[in-house]
Protein backbone atom coordinates (compact mmCIF):
# COMPACT_ATOMS: atom_id res chain seq x y z
CA UNK A 1 0.00 0.00 0.00
CA UNK A 2 1.14 3.22 -0.98
CA UNK A 3 2.19 5.44 1.86
CA UNK A 4 1.24 9.07 2.16
CA UNK A 5 4.65 10.67 2.53
CA UNK A 6 7.96 10.02 1.69
CA UNK A 7 10.58 11.64 3.86
CA UNK A 8 13.76 11.80 2.36
CA UNK A 9 16.92 12.74 5.01
CA UNK A 10 20.59 12.74 3.37
CA UNK A 11 23.35 11.50 5.96
CA UNK A 12 26.40 12.48 5.82
CA UNK A 13 28.57 12.39 9.13
CA UNK A 14 25.27 14.09 11.11
CA UNK A 15 26.10 11.61 14.52
CA UNK A 16 26.31 14.21 16.56
CA UNK A 17 22.63 15.48 15.54
CA UNK A 18 20.84 13.09 14.30
CA UNK A 19 19.30 11.41 16.90
CA UNK A 20 17.22 14.62 17.65
CA UNK A 21 16.24 14.47 13.73
CA UNK A 22 14.78 11.13 13.81
CA UNK A 23 13.32 11.29 16.93
CA UNK A 24 11.37 14.15 15.89
CA UNK A 25 9.87 12.52 12.54
CA UNK A 26 9.00 9.38 14.31
CA UNK A 27 6.85 11.15 17.25
CA UNK A 28 4.83 11.77 14.55
CA UNK A 29 1.05 12.59 14.84
CA UNK A 30 0.52 10.66 12.01
CA UNK A 31 1.95 7.34 11.70
CA UNK A 32 1.61 6.54 7.85
CA UNK A 33 4.91 7.75 5.94
CA UNK A 34 8.28 5.72 4.82
CA UNK A 35 11.82 7.16 5.61
CA UNK A 36 14.05 6.83 3.36
CA UNK A 37 17.75 7.23 5.16
CA UNK A 38 20.33 8.13 2.38
CA UNK A 39 24.18 7.73 3.72
CA UNK A 40 26.39 9.28 1.81
CA UNK A 41 29.64 7.90 2.48
CA UNK A 42 29.30 9.26 6.51
CA UNK A 43 32.46 8.44 8.19
CA UNK A 44 31.30 8.97 11.95
CA UNK A 45 28.91 6.38 13.73
CA UNK A 46 25.76 8.16 11.09
CA UNK A 47 25.03 4.72 9.83
CA UNK A 48 25.34 2.89 13.30
CA UNK A 49 22.44 5.21 14.52
CA UNK A 50 20.26 4.97 11.25
CA UNK A 51 20.91 1.20 11.99
CA UNK A 52 19.22 1.30 15.20
CA UNK A 53 16.13 2.78 13.77
CA UNK A 54 15.62 0.66 11.07
CA UNK A 55 15.90 -2.30 12.98
CA UNK A 56 13.37 -0.91 15.64
CA UNK A 57 10.86 0.87 12.97
CA UNK A 58 9.92 -0.78 9.88
CA UNK A 59 8.64 2.27 8.21
CA UNK A 60 12.93 3.43 8.07
CA UNK A 61 14.84 2.70 5.68
CA UNK A 62 18.92 2.92 5.06
CA UNK A 63 20.73 3.24 2.10
CA UNK A 64 23.91 3.60 2.13
CA UNK A 65 26.10 4.81 -1.02
CA UNK A 66 29.22 6.81 -1.44
CA UNK A 67 29.87 10.38 -1.22
CA UNK A 68 28.15 12.40 -3.75
CA UNK A 69 26.60 15.07 -2.08
CA UNK A 70 23.00 16.09 -0.55
CA UNK A 71 21.56 16.88 -4.31
CA UNK A 72 22.98 12.68 -5.46
CA UNK A 73 21.36 11.74 -1.48
CA UNK A 74 18.27 13.57 -2.52
CA UNK A 75 17.89 12.27 -6.10
CA UNK A 76 18.79 8.56 -5.01
CA UNK A 77 16.19 9.13 -2.39
CA UNK A 78 13.42 10.67 -5.43
CA UNK A 79 14.33 7.36 -7.44
CA UNK A 80 12.81 4.93 -4.36
CA UNK A 81 10.37 7.08 -2.90
CA UNK A 82 6.92 5.34 -2.88
CA UNK A 83 4.69 7.85 -1.32
CA UNK A 84 2.19 10.41 -2.68
CA UNK A 85 3.87 13.06 -1.60
CA UNK A 86 7.42 13.86 -0.88
CA UNK A 87 9.23 15.91 1.97
CA UNK A 88 12.90 17.02 2.41
CA UNK A 89 14.62 17.09 5.64
CA UNK A 90 18.46 17.77 6.33
CA UNK A 91 19.99 15.38 9.17
CA UNK A 92 20.51 18.48 11.59
CA UNK A 93 17.00 20.05 11.95
CA UNK A 94 14.22 18.92 13.44
CA UNK A 95 10.24 19.49 12.76
CA UNK A 96 6.99 20.06 14.50
CA UNK A 97 5.01 16.53 15.85
CA UNK A 98 2.15 17.90 13.99
CA UNK A 99 3.24 18.66 10.50
CA UNK A 100 2.01 15.67 8.93
CA UNK A 101 -0.87 15.48 10.28
CA UNK A 102 -2.01 19.08 9.97
CA UNK A 103 -0.33 19.29 5.77
CA UNK A 104 -2.21 16.34 4.91
CA UNK A 105 -5.45 17.48 6.35
CA UNK A 106 -4.23 21.11 4.30
CA UNK A 107 -3.73 19.02 0.97
CA UNK A 108 -6.85 16.88 1.08
CA UNK A 109 -8.68 20.01 1.31
CA UNK A 110 -6.98 22.09 -1.29
CA UNK A 111 -5.64 19.31 -3.72
CA UNK A 112 -2.30 21.60 -4.19
CA UNK A 113 0.43 20.06 -5.74
CA UNK A 114 2.93 22.26 -3.44
CA UNK A 115 2.02 23.02 0.26
CA UNK A 116 5.11 25.67 1.35
CA UNK A 117 4.87 26.54 5.50
CA UNK A 118 7.00 28.48 7.31
CA UNK A 119 10.58 27.70 9.38
CA UNK A 120 12.08 28.48 12.66
CA UNK A 121 15.74 29.21 12.86
CA UNK A 122 16.85 28.15 15.92
CA UNK A 123 20.33 29.59 17.16
CA UNK A 124 22.22 26.58 19.20
CA UNK A 125 25.16 27.97 21.80
CA UNK A 126 26.89 25.04 24.50
CA UNK A 127 23.86 22.45 23.36
CA UNK A 128 21.05 24.77 23.87
CA UNK A 129 18.82 27.17 21.58
CA UNK A 130 19.48 30.81 22.77
CA UNK A 131 17.36 32.19 20.57
CA UNK A 132 14.83 32.02 17.86
CA UNK A 133 13.15 33.65 14.96
CA UNK A 134 10.70 33.05 11.87
CA UNK A 135 10.08 33.47 8.45
CA UNK A 136 6.13 32.96 7.63
CA UNK A 137 3.77 34.19 5.69
CA UNK A 138 -0.09 34.27 5.73
CA UNK A 139 -2.08 30.99 5.01
CA UNK A 140 -3.61 31.27 1.46
CA UNK A 141 -3.83 29.11 -2.05
CA UNK A 142 -3.30 30.24 -5.21
CA UNK A 143 -3.30 29.28 -8.80
CA UNK A 144 0.17 29.18 -10.69
CA UNK A 145 -1.03 31.95 -12.63
CA UNK A 146 -1.07 33.93 -9.75
CA UNK A 147 2.05 33.88 -8.52
CA UNK A 148 3.12 37.18 -9.43
CA UNK A 149 1.16 38.26 -6.81
CA UNK A 150 2.90 36.67 -3.75
CA UNK A 151 6.33 35.72 -5.33
CA UNK A 152 8.16 38.44 -3.99
CA UNK A 153 6.63 38.20 -0.48
CA UNK A 154 6.88 34.17 -0.38
CA UNK A 155 10.81 34.52 -1.78
CA UNK A 156 11.76 37.30 0.99
CA UNK A 157 10.12 34.63 4.00
CA UNK A 158 12.20 31.80 2.78
CA UNK A 159 9.03 29.87 1.10
CA UNK A 160 11.00 29.84 -2.32
CA UNK A 161 14.55 28.96 -1.63
CA UNK A 162 14.07 25.99 0.87
CA UNK A 163 13.31 22.70 -0.15
CA UNK A 164 12.84 21.28 3.49
CA UNK A 165 9.39 23.65 4.33
CA UNK A 166 7.67 22.35 2.01
CA UNK A 167 5.36 18.97 0.60
CA UNK A 168 5.45 18.21 -3.18
CA UNK A 169 3.69 15.81 -4.97
CA UNK A 170 5.55 12.93 -6.15
CA UNK A 171 3.58 12.57 -9.11
CA UNK A 172 4.52 16.11 -10.21
CA UNK A 173 8.19 15.13 -9.69
CA UNK A 174 8.27 12.10 -11.52
CA UNK A 175 6.12 12.90 -14.37
CA UNK A 176 8.28 15.86 -15.22
CA UNK A 177 11.75 13.52 -14.32
CA UNK A 178 12.87 16.44 -12.04
CA UNK A 179 16.00 15.98 -10.29
CA UNK A 180 18.51 17.99 -8.20
CA UNK A 181 21.13 19.58 -10.28
CA UNK A 182 24.45 17.36 -8.83
CA UNK A 183 26.49 20.16 -10.61
CA UNK A 184 25.79 22.85 -8.05
CA UNK A 185 26.86 23.30 -4.22
CA UNK A 186 24.97 26.35 -3.48
CA UNK A 187 21.26 27.74 -4.01
CA UNK A 188 20.09 23.85 -5.50
CA UNK A 189 17.38 23.76 -3.02
CA UNK A 190 16.09 27.21 -4.99
CA UNK A 191 16.79 25.80 -7.99
CA UNK A 192 14.72 22.58 -7.61
CA UNK A 193 12.25 24.88 -5.87
CA UNK A 194 11.50 27.02 -9.15
CA UNK A 195 11.40 23.76 -11.42
CA UNK A 196 8.75 22.36 -9.08
CA UNK A 197 6.71 25.65 -9.10
CA UNK A 198 7.03 25.69 -12.94
CA UNK A 199 5.17 22.36 -13.18
CA UNK A 200 2.43 23.15 -10.24
CA UNK A 201 -1.10 24.20 -10.75
CA UNK A 202 -2.16 25.28 -7.22
CA UNK A 203 0.15 26.20 -4.49
CA UNK A 204 -0.96 26.47 -1.04
CA UNK A 205 0.63 28.60 2.02
CA UNK A 206 0.71 27.67 5.94
CA UNK A 207 1.63 30.14 8.52
CA UNK A 208 2.82 27.79 10.87
CA UNK A 209 6.63 27.11 11.25
CA UNK A 210 6.61 23.24 11.34
CA UNK A 211 10.32 23.06 10.17
CA UNK A 212 13.15 23.95 12.77
CA UNK A 213 16.30 25.31 11.05
CA UNK A 214 19.27 24.51 14.10
CA UNK A 215 22.17 27.19 13.35
CA UNK A 216 25.00 24.80 15.17
CA UNK A 217 27.39 26.33 17.50
CA UNK A 218 30.46 25.21 15.67
CA UNK A 219 31.62 26.57 11.91
CA UNK A 220 29.76 25.61 9.63
CA UNK A 221 30.27 25.37 5.92
CA UNK A 222 28.90 28.63 5.65
CA UNK A 223 31.86 29.76 6.86
CA UNK A 224 34.57 28.08 5.63
CA UNK A 225 36.44 29.13 2.02
CA UNK A 226 35.21 26.67 -0.68
CA UNK A 227 37.70 25.73 -2.95
CA UNK A 228 35.14 25.44 -6.26
CA UNK A 229 32.68 27.92 -5.30
CA UNK A 230 33.77 30.39 -7.87
CA UNK A 231 34.00 27.65 -10.78
CA UNK A 232 30.17 27.02 -9.74
CA UNK A 233 29.15 30.76 -9.68
CA UNK A 234 28.33 31.11 -13.28
CA UNK A 235 26.25 27.66 -13.68
CA UNK A 236 24.11 28.36 -10.99
CA UNK A 237 23.34 32.16 -11.86
CA UNK A 238 22.08 30.52 -15.31
CA UNK A 239 20.22 27.63 -13.90
CA UNK A 240 18.15 30.42 -11.57
CA UNK A 241 17.65 32.78 -14.07
CA UNK A 242 16.56 29.81 -16.79
CA UNK A 243 14.20 28.85 -13.90
CA UNK A 244 12.34 32.15 -12.79
CA UNK A 245 11.87 33.20 -16.77
CA UNK A 246 9.78 30.02 -16.85
CA UNK A 247 8.01 30.97 -14.22
CA UNK A 248 4.29 32.75 -15.02
CA UNK A 249 5.80 35.73 -13.21
CA UNK A 250 4.76 39.68 -14.71
CA UNK A 251 7.71 41.42 -16.40
CA UNK A 252 8.12 43.97 -12.68
CA UNK A 253 7.88 40.74 -10.79
CA UNK A 254 10.30 38.80 -12.98
CA UNK A 255 13.01 41.31 -13.78
CA UNK A 256 13.34 41.89 -10.02
CA UNK A 257 13.60 38.47 -8.96
CA UNK A 258 16.40 38.19 -11.70
CA UNK A 259 17.97 40.87 -10.18
CA UNK A 260 18.07 39.59 -6.95
CA UNK A 261 20.25 36.74 -8.63
CA UNK A 262 23.24 39.06 -7.90
CA UNK A 263 23.56 37.95 -4.83
CA UNK A 264 25.38 34.57 -6.12
CA UNK A 265 27.87 36.93 -7.04
CA UNK A 266 28.50 38.51 -3.65
CA UNK A 267 28.23 34.80 -2.30
CA UNK A 268 31.38 34.10 -4.25
CA UNK A 269 33.44 37.64 -3.41
CA UNK A 270 32.24 36.84 0.70
CA UNK A 271 33.88 33.21 -0.12
CA UNK A 272 36.62 34.54 -1.44
CA UNK A 273 37.40 36.43 1.82
CA UNK A 274 37.65 33.57 3.66
CA UNK A 275 40.31 32.27 2.11
CA UNK A 276 43.80 32.10 3.65
CA UNK A 277 45.85 35.17 1.46
CA UNK A 278 46.40 38.20 1.84
CA UNK A 279 43.87 41.24 1.62
CA UNK A 280 45.94 42.13 -1.66
CA UNK A 281 45.23 38.82 -3.38
CA UNK A 282 41.83 39.06 -2.06
CA UNK A 283 41.87 42.38 -3.64
CA UNK A 284 43.31 41.42 -6.82
CA UNK A 285 40.56 37.62 -7.05
CA UNK A 286 37.68 40.10 -6.57
CA UNK A 287 38.66 42.35 -9.26
CA UNK A 288 39.45 39.14 -11.26
CA UNK A 289 35.67 37.98 -10.71
CA UNK A 290 33.60 40.53 -11.01
CA UNK A 291 35.30 41.72 -14.41
CA UNK A 292 34.40 38.04 -15.69
CA UNK A 293 32.46 38.71 -19.25
CA UNK A 294 29.73 36.27 -18.14
CA UNK A 295 29.29 38.56 -15.01
CA UNK A 296 27.93 41.71 -17.37
CA UNK A 297 26.15 39.39 -19.91
CA UNK A 298 23.99 37.51 -17.13
CA UNK A 299 23.61 40.32 -14.27
CA UNK A 300 21.70 43.46 -13.89
CA UNK A 301 24.52 44.82 -10.81
CA UNK A 302 21.85 47.28 -9.24
CA UNK A 303 20.28 47.82 -5.43
CA UNK A 304 17.73 45.58 -4.61
CA UNK A 305 17.18 46.86 -0.98
CA UNK A 306 19.24 44.07 0.87
CA UNK A 307 21.85 46.40 3.04
CA UNK A 308 24.81 43.93 2.26
CA UNK A 309 24.17 43.41 -1.39
CA UNK A 310 23.58 46.84 -1.99
CA UNK A 311 26.91 48.42 -0.58
CA UNK A 312 28.80 45.17 -2.44
CA UNK A 313 26.92 47.20 -5.44
CA UNK A 314 27.71 50.47 -4.74
CA UNK A 315 31.47 49.51 -4.35
CA UNK A 316 31.40 47.57 -7.84
CA UNK A 317 30.36 50.22 -9.19
CA UNK A 318 32.65 52.65 -8.28
CA UNK A 319 35.73 49.64 -8.75
CA UNK A 320 37.18 50.00 -5.08
CA UNK A 321 38.39 46.18 -4.75
CA UNK A 322 40.19 46.96 -1.92
CA UNK A 323 37.03 48.36 -0.41
CA UNK A 324 35.22 45.40 -1.14
CA UNK A 325 37.30 42.96 0.17
CA UNK A 326 37.31 44.74 3.48
CA UNK A 327 33.70 45.37 3.63
CA UNK A 328 33.41 41.36 2.87
CA UNK A 329 35.61 40.78 5.72
CA UNK A 330 33.84 42.53 7.93
CA UNK A 331 30.17 41.38 6.65
CA UNK A 332 31.45 37.56 7.25
CA UNK A 333 32.65 38.56 10.75
CA UNK A 334 29.21 39.97 11.44
CA UNK A 335 27.86 36.74 10.18
CA UNK A 336 29.90 34.59 12.45
CA UNK A 337 29.41 36.75 15.54
CA UNK A 338 25.55 36.56 14.78
CA UNK A 339 25.37 32.85 14.44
Amino acid sequence: MQPSFSIIIPVYNAGKYLLKTLESVKDQGFTDFEVLLVDDGSTDNSAEICSAFVNKDSRFTLYQKPNGGVCSARNFGIERAKGKYIIFIDSDDVIENALLEDVLQKLTDSNADILLFGMQFDIEKQGGIVRSYQKTCEDSEFDITELAKCYRVLYENNYITSMCNRVTKLSLIQKHDLRFDESITNYEDMAFSLECLRYAQKVSVLHKSYYHYILHEEPGMSRKYKERLTETLQPTIELLLKNIRALPLDKETASWACCDVQRILWLGVANICRKKSSIFTKRDDIRELCTESWVEELLSIQVTGNKYNDICVLLCRKKLWLVEALWNIFANWLRDIRY
